[in-house]
């Protein structure tokens, strides 16, 4: 919490103890925290807002993969993910996320992180961006992340979409625009009811 510059020192900190971690400790102790650990850095690396956090995140990765040779796809994610190509936001979010999302360890939870936080950002180019990055997540569907789709994602979006309360005017924007964007990648696997949902939308 807390307003931007104070939240991009705390995740710019937070990239550091992760990179840290890499280079004090022994690949066994770090185990049980890769799955959660490498989802969360991949998440800042392609998402966060400010260029200095990707950064710092991409490089957590890095030595991650370096050293420890524990987080899934490392080689992959670090040739896909570094320095030069999360320097631009909107590269992030639309190129080298997708790249990442081809790979099933990933693809939910960068789908869940922008429909859980970005989705309904106080920034609106990071709505916009989240908008188009969930549509791109969502061209070539599996069976498991449809199901996810129709089941989780869907619904989130149109629970806050119906919202009237005055104070959720960006959860509501973001839910609205990510539902136009993500439509039509997933025309021919959006479930019955929830089309139904999505039509009386007022």
């Amino acid at each position: 919490s807390g307003n931007q510059v104070t939240g991009q020192h705390v995740r710019d900190a937070a990239c550091y103890v992760c990179w840290a971690f890499a280079r004090a400790f022994a690949p066994s102790v770090l185990v049980p925290y890769v799955s959660e650990m490498s989802a969360a850095l991949i998440q800042v690396a392609v998402y966060d807002r400010e260029i200095n956090c990707r950064r710092a995140a991409a490089a957590a990765v890095q030595e991650h993969v370096g050293r420890q040779g524990t987080f899934p796809n490392g080689i992959d994610v670090v040739t896909s993910a570094d320095f030069w190509t999360l320097s631009n936001r909107r590269h992030s979010y639309l190129v080298v996320a997708p790249q990442l999302a081809y790979f099933a360890t990933y693809c939910r939870v960068l789908i869940d992180h922008l429909v859980d936080r970005k989705i309904a950002h106080l920034d609106l180019e990071v709505r916009r961006l989240a908008s188009q990055g969930l549509a791109k997540l969502l061209e070539d569907p599996g069976v498991e992340i449809v199901a996810h789709v129709n089941e989780v994602v869907l619904p989130k979006l149109l629970a806050r979409a119906a919202e009237i309360d005055t104070t959720s005017v960006a959860s509501r924007h973001g839910a609205l625009i990510a539902l136009t964007a993500v439509i039509d990648p997933l025309q021919s696997h959006i479930a019955a009811e929830v089309q139904d949902k999505i039509r009386s939308l007022e």
